[in-house]
């Protein structure tokens, strides 16, 4: 796990999650993890261009941008790009459907030319597991969300797309007491 940044309660929580930031704003939040070379990278990104209105029509290039730059940057990245949950906010949900119908193809047009590139579909989940304030999903929500992460993260290490880490100089991924990744209960 890498990121300049820590959440969540597990030994190694570093990421580069930015609530509330956009497409853009996430691609340049990118930047601080990209010299740490990670090998798989889990995108969920475009929410907040969808509640804010912003741009909506071309939220899917941006994405592809961001995810081109890092296959760009990153030597042997495995990128899982996902669709984004459902919204209690009409005008938000109805962005949203628009820009998750364009990520299927997004994401072949990639594997086609050869890149690890994964998608992940939270789109389908039902509102039942969104939180009170219609956006962030509830604990279950979240849970389901970690299930449909490690099915892909399955898929793509049976692809054998999954290499191993690169040495960086300076970048420690080493936490004491971490015997590394492991899925603890559910399906």
């Amino acid at each position: 796990m890498v990121g300049s940044r820590q959440s969540g309660t597990m030994v190694d929580n570093d990421v580069e999650g930015w609530p509330g930031a956009r497409i853009e704003q996430v691609a340049e939040k990118a930047e601080l993890s990209i010299p740490s070379k990670p090998n798989l990278v889990l995108l969920h990104v475009g929410t907040n261009d969808m509640l804010q209105n912003f741009n909506v029509s071309t939220a899917h290039l941006r994405l592809a941008s961001l995810i081109d730059h890092l296959f760009d940057t990153i030597p042997g990245v495995t990128v899982i790009c996902s669709t984004l949950l459902p919204n209690l906010n009409a005008a938000a949900q109805s962005n949203a459907q628009s820009f998750n119908a364009k990520i299927p193809g997004l994401v072949s047009t990639r594997q086609k030319a050869g890149k690890k590139i994964l998608q992940a579909d939270f789109s389908t989940f039902s509102t039942s597991l969104m939180g009170a304030d219609g956006t962030h999903p509830t604990s279950d929500g979240y849970a389901k969300m970690a299930d449909v992460w490690y099915q892909k993260i399955l898929e793509a290490g049976a692809s054998k797309w999954i290499t191993a880490p690169v040495n960086i100089s300076g970048v420690s991924d080493v936490v004491a007491g971490d015997s590394g990744c492991q899925k603890t209960g559910g399906p």
